[in-house]
């Protein structure tokens, strides 16, 4: 090694001259004048998954290049293999349902529907996003008989699950086929993941073995109450039952007299389940008032007589009796109530340049059968047990108001804030809103968390003005919001005025996207001839993240939309 001994002589260690020669002849090269070795069709490392990279040396210096597929079954992301020099994997699930009565007992049932958010879905494909004509592959899925399914080769990254269900609209006409414009229609409902392994499992507080009813058309309850308080024009009866899945409305014809303390009247039950009393379902009926406060500027609803049955049960095809005497509702409950309405109202040119914000504005507390937070609430069942409506959109510290609470100790209870607006004739287009649970509220106002996303766009084109000729399968594109930090967003594509043509035909998509700020429409979605609009909703949630559980909710959970103008294939 290099050093200086005490007679100041310099000596020289060659192993270590020899060493540093090696260095310099990797970094320069052995010839003469310096340079840089290039070993041409020397392995190197590929940029892209599954493929094999080699040194060129054709521009002077080593440059890794694209050398074929590498062989197939060499690993590659997370528990891929290649094949046919893409990174590929086997995407599995089962399908199950997690029923939750009022025992409080759970059972995991493999089913081979799904209910979520209103829907009930139904398994069709895995939709991969790719550069072919079509935008994307579909990989069907083919369930066992444990509403499982294996689908192999499905390339690495992100896809969505594509799910169908039906539902009722009313078309943009008097009438179809000299019936009322009511048409069924099917719905695409995506939802996006990356894994190779999604949790396919809903929550629901029925009970595993509910009926519903196959003869509905002559299916029929008798009421027969007492203990009313006087009756009003505005007043509702409600009937409700957490395990029978129930929230029913009653729509007496002729209704209720003014004044009157006790009612008898039969009615068609509109909803499909069937509680049973056999089975442990308890429902609760309840007289819903409405009054105004605040001198005119708002309206309240909330249950002021209930009763509690135990012996209520609906029989399939049959009248049946529910006989009840009905007691006050203990008023125990209170919400602050202070509405910063035209922080929601300056946002209507950002929901759609045409929006007006509606009537329909307000505050509600839902109750809920055992949980309101992520993963573990149901997503079908709730009842409205207060709600305020605001005539305007005027800032009012409403002060605190109280509401009653009348049902079992397990329903937990949420505060919801939606402001709408009309964009359409039809109305109720898009809305602002929050959903928090009321043990986690705290003092202050109520604003806006989220505002709409910005600048929508259809084609690459202006979203908010109308447009003709847009194609099958338009791309639609925006910008995240000004306020807030969306953890999703959700876009939905219907017509705008649905033709009494559609019945029984694919109408329309709804799509849940992470981390991106666009969505091209899968084919066999839009129609020629048929002009459809865009909703497109920002939502922001703790626990709302790629590959959480798809069929999961909870709250808080805050949420803004945009509406698009008309456009047309």
């Amino acid at each position: 090694m290099l050093g200086q001994e005490g007679d100041d002589t310099l000596h020289i260690d060659c192993r270590v001259l020899g060493a540093l020669f090696v260095l310099v002849e990797a970094a320069c090269g052995s010839g003469g004048g310096g340079g840089t070795t290039c070993n041409q069709g020397e392995s190197c490392t590929a940029p892209t998954a599954c493929r094999n990279g080699a040194i060129s040396c054709s521009s002077g210096a080593p440059v890794c290049v694209d050398s074929g597929n590498a062989p197939d079954g060499t690993a590659c992301g997370s528990g891929g293999s290649c094949a046919a020099g893409a990174c590929k994997r086997a995407v599995s699930g089962t399908f199950q349902t997690l029923f939750w009565p009022d025992n409080g007992t759970t059972t995991t049932v493999a089913t081979s529907r799904i209910r979520f958010t209103g829907d009930e879905l139904t398994p069709v494909s895995l939709l991969v996003p790719d550069a072919s004509a079509a935008g994307y592959t579909a990989f069907p899925l083919a369930l066992d008989a444990s509403q499982s399914f294996r689908v192999a080769a499905v390339p690495v990254g992100s896809y969505f699950l594509e799910m169908e269900t039906t539902r009722q609209l009313f078309a943009g006409a008097t009438s179809c086929n000299g019936a009322a414009p009511l048409i069924d229609v099917k719905i695409a409902r995506l939802f996006d993941a990356t894994t190779s392994t999604p949790d396919l499992s809903a929550v629901t507080a029925a009970r595993p073995d509910l009926a519903t009813a196959t003869a509905p058309d002559t299916t029929q309850v008798t009421y027969a109450l007492s203990g009313l308080q006087p009756f009003a024009s505005s007043d509702r009866m409600l009937i409700v039952s957490s395990q029978a899945r129930t929230t029913e409305f009653t729509f007496f014809q002729p209704p209720p007299v003014t004044g009157a303390t006790d009612f008898t009247g039969t009615e068609p039950w509109f909803t499909s389940t069937l509680p049973d009393a056999a089975k442990g379902d308890v429902a609760f009926v309840f007289q819903r008032s409405t009054s105004s406060i605040a001198n005119g500027a708002a309206s309240i609803r909330r249950p002021v007589r209930f009763a509690r049955l135990t012996n209520f049960t609906v029989a399939d095809g049959a009248t049946s009796t529910a006989t009840a005497s009905l007691t006050a509702v203990p008023q125990t409950a209170s919400l602050g109530v202070d509405l910063r309405g035209t922080q929601f109202a300056a946002m209507a040119a950002e929901v759609n340049p045409s929006a007006r914000l509606s009537s329909q504005i307000g505050v509600a507390v839902f109750a809920i059968p055992h949980s309101v937070t992520y993963p573990d609430m149901p997503t079908t069942e709730g009842v409205a047990i207060f709600s305020l409506l605001q005539t305007s959109a005027a800032d009012t510290d409403f002060g605190t108001l109280t509401y009653g609470r009348f049902l079992d100790s397990f329903w937990q209870e949420t505060r919801s804030t939606q402001y709408f607006f009309d964009v359409t004739p039809n109305g109720l287009d898009a809305a602002i809103g929050s959903t928090v649970p009321v043990s986690a509220l705290t003092p202050g106002p109520i604003v806006p968390i989220l505002s709409p996303p910005k600048s929508p766009r259809v084609s690459g084109n202006d979203g908010f003005a109308a447009q003709t000729g847009v194609g099958l399968q338009p791309t639609i594109s925006w910008s995240p919001p000004a306020l807030g930090k969306p953890t999703s967003y959700q876009i939905r594509v219907f017509p705008d005025s649905p033709p009494c043509a559609l019945d029984g035909q694919m109408a329309g998509v709804e799509a849940v996207v992470h981390g991106a700020t666009s969505f091209k429409v899968p084919p066999g979605v839009l129609k020629s001839g048929i002009a459809y609009r865009a909703t497109i909703t920002a939502q922001q949630a703790p626990w709302d993240a790629m590959d959480a559980a798809l069929f999961r909710s909870g709250e808080p959970f805050h949420f803004a939309e945009c509406v698009t103008a008309t456009f047309t294939p």
